[in-house]
């Protein structure tokens, strides 16, 4: 069983709040690869593995140089900038690459990475990694596209960063130029209300059709918990309470709603015979409630779901949290047509679907370096090559 936090949405409001305000300061040495240093390479910048390294005049996205890595495949190579001394701990920072790429298959693709080092220089980890193409046995051919990632946190044993660019066993070409690595500035929403996580289980109701109200009952006991069993013609907009849903898009119409509005995937399909999910949801119809999705596609998943649920506690407040929990069960064959042939280049959202349906936050990352790659586009290109990016 994979489990994962709450919600998809605050992980990707997080990524998307950057303050508008002031050009902050480059800290990139030699962004622009236009300086010489020694030995035929541009000050500020090393090699690092195999492949073919060139300070390239054969293409540009500014200026007359761009650092190039030409490879067959079967290594890493890479371009290293010097080491950049961190201003402050506790900050984070964001990456901007132009990269053009040519042919591009194999391993890992194009990536930028940010090295993390300690104050002995020597690396210590990395962050702000970004696919820019070519991965696995996708082939990337692009012009010059700008790229876009943000780091993790960087705590007091990170003295220093280093920018690294590179084909990671990937073979082909590409080139990099106005690299840009400045502090990431937070700004933080002012929220319509308070977002309250969790369900508050001493003023909450177990939400069923007629034919299930024996699962409500097993439910209660297994809760140890007095629970209000209510059915699924509930008034949502009326009734505040946080609402433990049962069952699946056929059988509650609660289930059915919050299905029809994309917060729920639970039907005869998915997660099969005998699997079971627990889907936690923060207010997601906005009247205030929360809910906790207790979902399957037979009797015998909605038994093992309640099983599943006993075995968790709330907290001295009485208020439990949970993790997205999926555990598939016969039958379901996975995401195995989505996205689906001519609907979009990139159909992002593929990543969240698979996301919800697993609870692999693995899912969660990879949707978000494929917004990351949009970061730069224009609105108006956006909607005319791709109606299926939501946010």
């Amino acid at each position: 069983m994979q489990q994962a936090p709450w919600s998809v949405v605050a992980l990707m409001v997080f990524l998307f709040c950057v303050q508008v305000g002031a050009e902050p300061k480059n800290l990139c040495p030699n962004p622009g690869a236009e300086a010489a240093g020694e030995g035929n390479l541009p000050a500020g910048w090393r090699l690092e593995g195999g492949g073919e390294r060139v300070w390239a005049t054969d293409a540009a996205h500014s200026g007359q140089r761009s650092l190039k890595i030409t490879s067959p495949g079967g290594t890493t190579a890479s371009w290293l900038s010097d080491l950049i001394p961190l201003p402050k701990p506790g900050r984070r920072f964001a990456l901007s690459v132009r990269a053009k790429l040519a042919n591009v298959t194999g391993k890992g693709g194009a990536a930028i990475v940010l090295y993390t080092m300690g104050a002995d220089g020597k690396r210590n980890g990395q962050t702000a990694h970004l696919t820019l193409g070519g991965a696995g046995n996708a082939v990337a051919a692009t012009d010059w596209t700008q790229y876009f990632s943000v780091s993790e946190p960087l705590g007091e044993h990170v003295k220093y960063v280093c920018v690294n660019l590179r084909l990671y066993g990937a073979s082909g070409t590409a080139w990099f130029d106005d690299i840009v690595l400045t502090e990431f500035e937070q700004y933080h929403l002012k929220q319509p209300r308070a977002i309250r996580r969790g369900l508050a289980l001493r003023n909450a109701a177990i939400v069923c059709s007629p034919p299930l109200q024996r699962h409500a009952a097993n439910l209660r006991d297994a809760l140890k918990l007095d629970l209000p069993i209510v059915g699924d013609d509930v008034h949502l907009e009326q009734d505040k309470r946080d609402l433990i849903v049962l069952g699946n898009l056929t059988n509650n119409r609660v289930a059915e709603r919050l299905y029809l509005h994309s917060y729920t995937c639970e039907d005869l399909n998915f997660p099969g015979k005998g699997g079971y999910v627990l889907r936690p949801l923060t207010n997601p119809l906005g009247f205030g409630q929360n809910f906790l999705v207790v979902g399957a596609s037979d009797e015998v998943g909605l038994g093992r779901a309640i099983e599943r649920l006993a075995q968790e506690k709330p907290a001295a407040d009485g208020v439990l949290r949970l993790p997205l929990m999926v555990q598939t069960g016969e039958g379901y064959g996975g995401l195995s047509r989505y996205p689906w042939p001519g609907s979009g280049p990139r159909r992002e959202m593929a990543h969240v679907a698979a996301y919800m349906k697993s609870g692999d936050l693995d899912h969660v990352r990879k949707y978000r370096e494929e917004v990351l790659k949009s970061w730069f586009i224009p609105d108006e290109q956006l909607f005319a090559e791709d109606h299926s990016l939501h946010l």
